[in-house]
């Protein structure tokens, strides 16, 4: 099941300026220290899938070889919308799927 990213996430999981507040750091002398570990922190975990567990917002796109009539289940922790299935019919034409036809189940892993 080949994964794309489609959007990433927009920012570190943290902001400066939250970093800051929680360190109790008011001048600005280590804004680039602070930033810097925000992102080495950040990375060390994988704010992207490392863990399976998204640390922002972020979109992707899973690629499959085929729909059956089986229900399919996509493993991935903190789903939070799906925005469309789409899928290519007999004749190559390319398809959506109807939202009536699929429920996201949250929670599972």
């Amino acid at each position: 099941m080949p994964l794309r990213l489609v959007t990433p996430p927009p920012a570190g999981p943290i902001s400066l300026a939250e970093a800051k507040a929680h360190l109790r750091v008011d001048g600005s002398d280590e804004d680039e220290l602070i930033a810097a570990l925000i992102l080495a922190a950040a990375d060390s975990i994988g704010v992207q899938t490392s863990y399976g567990i998204p640390l922002v917002r972020q979109t992707w796109e899973i690629t499959l070889p085929a729909l059956s009539s089986c229900p399919l289940e996509i493993k991935a922790a903190q789903v939070t919308s799906i925005d469309s299935i789409t899928y290519l019919d007999s004749d190559g034409a390319t398809q959506t799927l109807s939202a009536s036809t699929y429920t996201l189940v949250k929670g599972g892993r």
